[in-house]
């Protein structure tokens, strides 16, 4: 453990001997079916929150319509996607965030709007 130049403290763990890293996070995607924000809330906060972290960040998550797009050209910025659910879906996930101990952080871009 060190202090770099910028007053970070950093550790660094080197790989095991296999290569494989020295601890085992987990983060393989096993089933690829998280697709609303109500399977986020049951499958995938109480796994974040084993596994120690506290926050989750929650990208492009207004309304929009390009999807192919990742969601950063917004049609409506009062509005989350409703690709993934409803308003209360998505305070209901936020609601269970809170209630694990986890922050969540809304990436909320004001400069990408879609034209119309």
């Amino acid at each position: 453990m060190g202090r770099n130049e910028f007053g970070v403290w950093e550790i660094f763990w080197p790989n095991n001997a296999d290569i494989s890293p020295p601890i085992p996070h987990g983060s393989q995607v096993k089933e690829p079916i998280i697709s609303t924000y109500a399977n986020f809330r049951d499958d995938v906060l109480p796994h974040i929150k084993r596994l120690g972290y506290n926050a989750v960040q929650i990208m492009a998550i207004q309304e929009h319509s390009h999807y192919v797009r990742f969601g950063y050209h917004v049609t409506n910025f009062f509005a989350p996607s409703s690709r993934f659910g409803t308003l209360y879906d998505l305070k209901s996930l936020i609601d269970r965030a809170h209630e694990l101990g986890l922050l969540v952080l809304m990436d909320i871009v004001h400069r990408w709007i879609e034209h119309v």
